[in-house]
């Protein structure tokens, strides 16, 4: 529910730009032809209706979705209208007012949108059901109704006349009514069924219904249901002279009806804006072919600037990160956050662990990544990465971004994927007194690797796959525990909400696994701070790590697949559970 109203309130944004269009051009072509101003409001309809919209180069819309879908998450509401001083006053209310009142921001957004969306449903189904009693109530009314001739109909409880019926119309006249008001009143009467107008009003109040929440659809509303009017006069006083234009008039002052709230009843003869009426009545002239021609083209050009979305919205919405702008977010360090990367553009890796790249160049990347997203959340990490065939990268809040940046300036891409590394290690790890080999392979380009322990005649004594994917992600290191070589696999998965951590220590004496130890810990990031459980896994596996050397990581999708010590790679250690 709350994805449909998130769709309906953003159409509504987008249309409220067309009927403030539609406002301004009724004022300018007031001598143009009525059914110009009824063809305006057809057009709102359709950017009210129509799912699909193309885009164009001239379309006057800012925005097509001003309320971005990150509402639906929990990373609070964010708008973008298009006008860059409105959004970012707007934006930063909403955080203030997100981190000042909720004690879980991470959840804002997806209570708020609920909430709307309830108050939407109760709103339309309101309008609704004050249609179909009154609908009912007039029904029960003419009831006793009286034939005249064909559909026509007469009664003494009727105020003023009226079509009712969106098949079959039927038209009721007061019994009050002269020979000569009847004549006038069935004329107008026919007109509105002739012209369809029995349907479009019908139309605009279920469209009414549907975005109530919105001022100006009540406006476009009234303005609707007064231009339906003007128009059908029109056309019923165009071939009358002065005279019969004047008992027009008394017709329409006779049956003139007080003014209702909302007009959800069928098409009446008196019921809207009759002084405006009786004034166009009786200074009607044709309109000139100029006139007309305009209307058509202003109808057009209303079309085509507002049917359709700005060219490129996407485009306007993100720009490319740059290595100027880069340097210019690791000044603040530690108070970096993910709002601050908002705009730029990226793609999404991994699942479950929020993950995401913005690729600034060919050799740099940036890579952010956490179990939590949102304007004033703190990221676990802002890696910026150089792409030169071996893993090299530093966390700009903690790192000096300049530095790194211009030391691999005038570097080179080493190779474009990892093929075989192979290296000597002093470690005999299946206690036959000779040291054993390592090789990472690469099997997936760019994907999955396999880390083996060779022994001197290559046979392969024991081997590990990691994967870049978030479901693949494992480090293997080496680690040495009075004077005898173990492995170590550590498997620290952080999902959306919740995190799950394992480390093994094992032997391969004798060629076979052989678990010594493993620590594990499951932990919820809502609890915000560390509990024992974690405290102690916390203790015992860096005592570890600090002393192990890395074989093979995948942690938070980079690869390591050289010897490196575990203080190296920041995404190993220490251990993080990305809380405060």
């Amino acid at each position: 529910m709350t994805g449909l109203f998130l769709e309906v309130l953003n159409r509504s944004i987008s249309a409220g730009w067309l009927i403030l269009a539609v406002v301004g051009l009724r004022f300018v072509l007031r001598k143009a032809p009525g059914w110009s101003h009824v063809l305006l409001w057809g057009i709102v309809a359709l950017r009210l209706i129509c799912p699909i919209s193309v885009e164009s180069s001239l379309s006057l819309v800012p925005s097509a979705q001003t309320i971005q879908e990150e509402a639906l998450s929990g990373s609070g509401i964010t708008v973008h209208t298009g006008i860059g001083p409105v959004d970012d006053r707007v934006n930063e209310y909403l955080e203030e007012r997100t981190v000042r009142n909720v004690p879980e921001p991470a959840q804002e957004g997806t209570n708020v949108m609920a909430l709307l969306s309830f108050v939407w449903v109760c709103g339309g189904s309101v309008l609704v059901l004050y249609s179909v009693f009154s609908y009912l109530a007039l029904c029960r009314r003419v009831s006793t109704a009286v034939v005249l001739r064909d559909n026509i109909f007469r009664s003494e409880r009727v105020g003023s006349p009226f079509v009712l019926g969106m098949f079959g119309p039927k038209i009721y006249l007061p019994t009050r009514l002269s020979e000569e008001e009847l004549t006038y009143v069935v004329a107008h009467e026919q007109a509105h069924i002739r012209r369809g107008d029995h349907w479009w009003k019908p139309l605009g109040f279920l469209l009414l219904a549907v975005y109530w929440f919105h001022p100006l659809m009540w406006l476009a509303y009234v303005l609707l249901c007064r231009d339906i009017e003007l128009a059908c006069d029109e056309w019923v006083v165009r071939e009358f002279d002065r005279e019969q234009r004047a008992n027009y008039s008394q017709a329409l002052l006779a049956c003139s009806i007080g003014r209702r709230s909302v007009a959800a009843c069928p098409l009446s003869f008196g019921e809207v804006g009759v002084k405006e009426r009786v004034r166009a009545v009786l200074n009607y002239k044709k309109p000139a072919f100029r006139i007309a021609a305009a209307a058509i083209v202003a109808c057009g050009a209303a079309a085509v600037c507002f049917l359709t979305n700005p060219a490129g919205q996407e485009e306007a919405v993100s720009q490319q990160l740059t290595l100027e702008r880069v340097v210019e977010l690791a000044r603040k360090g530690e108070a970096l956050t993910w709002g601050d990367f908002d705009g730029f553009c990226y793609y999404e890796a991994g699942s479950g662990l929020y993950i995401r790249v913005y690729e600034i160049d060919e050799k740099f990347t940036l890579r952010i990544g956490g179990g939590e997203v949102g304007p004033k959340v703190s990221p676990m990490y802002i890696y910026l990465e150089a792409d030169t065939g071996v893993s090299d990268y530093i966390d700009i809040r903690r790192e000096d971004a300049v530095a790194f940046i211009s030391r691999h300036q005038g570097e080179t891409v080493l190779s474009e994927a990892l093929d075989t590394v192979n290296w000597q290690l002093d470690a005999d790890l299946d206690r036959d007194g000779r040291p054993e080999g390592f090789q990472v392979r690469e099997t997936a380009e760019g994907e999955l690797y396999v880390l083996e322990v060779q022994k001197q005649d290559g046979t392969v004594l024991w081997s590990e796959e990691a994967g870049i994917p978030h479901i693949g992600w494992s480090a293997v290191l080496l680690y040495k525990k009075n004077g005898q070589d173990y492995l170590i696999r550590y498997q620290p998965a952080m999902y959306q909400g919740f995190g799950s951590y394992t480390c093994t220590l094992f032997a391969l004496e004798g060629g076979q696994p052989s678990e010594v130890e493993t620590w594990s810990v499951d932990f919820d990031l809502s609890v915000g701070q560390k509990t024992d459980e974690m405290r102690a896994f916390e203790e015992a596996v860096n005592g570890m790590l600090e002393n192990a050397t890395v074989l093979l990581s995948t942690l938070e999708g980079r690869l390591v697949a050289e010897p490196k010590t575990a203080a190296e790679v920041p995404q190993l250690y220490p251990v993080d559970f990305g809380l405060e």
